[in-house]
């Protein structure tokens, strides 16, 4: 086990916030910093569930943004693919920053590797395109019985007019995504997009103004 699989998952977050402040070009953004004060609500649940895989598990990120959760897995000795749209790599020992959209199959595909464990923190409320899209990847991606992690906000708890309903357009090579939120998901529209995807023993726990998920990818009979 890595050296900081028995620290608190607070004091690693910490020292993850560090590397980005050190490292990450893009630390001087006003985003960052009021990222930073909610950041704990998420991340910490997903950093003790990175402390429980054996060392060297291998980690998909989707959708790492400034990269401190890909930095606490590495931190915790994991090998981590982060699968970015917008923001350039965090260069840090152990993270890969891979350029694509998680509805792309053909990211993953590149890849050719099968995962451990799949993060998606704070990212659902970002696609522009169909979500079930991304979901199915992640699945494809992950070992049966691997876990995927991941929150988003619930609708209502921004100003605002927020759109949580209507259909998005499936996933194509020409579309044009934007770095903003599209459209917020109850709890159960989550659930049912990782049911639908072959995720079981999905759990939903409200965390203030977000729900966290985890679900476990089905193990064949």
């Amino acid at each position: 086990m890595s050296k900081l699989s028995w620290e608190a998952p607070c004091n690693i977050l910490r020292e993850a916030e560090a590397i980005v402040n050190a490292r990450s070009p893009y630390v001087d953004r006003e985003e960052w910093r009021i990222t930073k004060q909610h950041h704990a609500a998420w991340c910490e649940p997903i950093a003790y569930a990175l402390q429980a895989l054996p060392t060297g598990s291998r980690v998909l990120d989707i959708g790492p943004g400034y990269g401190a959760l890909a930095a606490t897995a590495a931190l915790l000795g994991h090998e981590v693919d982060a699968v970015e749209l917008f923001l350039d790599a965090l260069p840090w020992p152990g993270v890969r920053w891979m350029r694509g959209d998680a509805c792309d199959a053909a990211v993953f595909v590149a890849g050719r590797v099968l995962y451990d464990f799949a993060i998606m923190a704070e990212v659902l409320e970002h696609l522009t395109t169909d979500p079930a899209e991304a979901f199915a990847n992640i699945a494809t991606a992950l070992k049966p019985g691997a876990a995927c992690m991941g929150s988003t906000p619930l609708p209502g708890v921004w100003p605002g007019p927020e759109p949580c309903s209507g259909v998005l357009p499936p996933w194509t090579p020409e579309h044009t995504a934007e770095d903003r939120h599209v459209r917020l998901y109850t709890p159960a529209d989550t659930q049912a997009l990782l049911t639908a995807a072959g995720f079981e023993a999905v759990e939903i726990e409200a965390i203030g103004p977000r729900y966290l998920w985890r679900a476990t990818k089905e193990v064949p009979a």
